[in-house]
C-alpha cells in the first residue's frame, strides 16, 4: 500500500509493484557495476612481447587440419593442430600461452587466453564468452570453440579453416519438380 496526499492508503496494482521492483533492481545493478573496476587485458608496455611474437611468427609451421566437420566432409584445424603449429616457435621466443575461465559479476563465464613474455612478465589477453549450458557436451564444444578463437588471433596464427564468409549458415536451395 502507498499513501495519497490526504494520508489515506491506496492499493497498488501488481504492475506498480513490479515496476518498483524493477527500478530497485536496476539501481542495485548500476551500483554494482560502478564498483567493479575494468579488467586490464594487457600490460602497460608490450614492446618486448611484441618483438618476441614477431620472431615467433616467422617460425610458425603450416597448420595440418585433422578435424572433419561431420556430414560436410570439410577439414578444419582443431586446437591441437593450432598448438602444434605454434608451440615450438613460441617456446623458442620465450612466450607462453595459458587459458583459464573467469565469471563476470553478471554470471557470464568467460574463457581467457593469455600470451605472456616470460623474461619481462608482459602479457596480452583475448576473451570470449562461453555458452551457459548445463549439457556437458555442448559446454565442452563451447570451451573448445572459444579456445580456438582466442588462441589463433592472439598469436597471429592464420587458420583458414571454414573461412566461408558465412556460406555454411545459409540454407541450401533444393529444386522441386512438379
Amino acid at each position: 500500500m502507498s499513501e495519497q496526499t490526504n494520508g489515506a492508503p491506496v492499493a497498488r496494482t501488481s504492475m506498480d509493484v513490479l515496476q518498483s521492483i524493477e527500478e530497485s533492481l536496476q539501481a542495485v545493478v548500476r551500483t554494482a557495476l560502478n564498483k567493479v573496476p575494468a579488467r586490464k587485458q594487457q600490460s602497460d608496455d608490450t614492446k618486448d612481447l611484441d618483438l618476441s611474437l614477431m620472431d615467433a611468427q616467422k617460425d610458425f609451421s603450416d597448420i595440418t587440419k585433422t578435424g572433419m566437420i561431420g556430414g560436410r566432409n570439410i577439414a578444419y584445424a582443431k586446437i591441437s593442430d593450432l598448438v602444434k603449429a605454434s608451440r615450438a616457435a613460441l617456446r623458442k621466443a620465450k612466450l607462453v600461452v595459458k587459458t583459464y575461465s573467469r565469471v563476470e559479476p553478471s554470471g557470464i563465464e568467460i574463457l581467457v587466453t593469455r600470451l605472456s613474455h616470460v623474461p619481462t612478465g608482459q602479457y596480452v589477453e583475448s576473451e570470449l564468452s562461453l555458452l551457459n549450458n548445463t549439457d556437458e557436451q555442448k559446454r565442452g564444444s563451447s570451451i573448445t570453440y572459444a579456445w580456438r578463437y582466442t588462441y589463433a588471433p592472439l598469436i597471429g596464427l592464420v587458420d583458414d579453416s571454414c573461412d566461408d564468409d558465412g556460406e555454411m549458415a545459409k540454407p541450401t536451395v533444393t529444386s522441386y519438380k512438379r
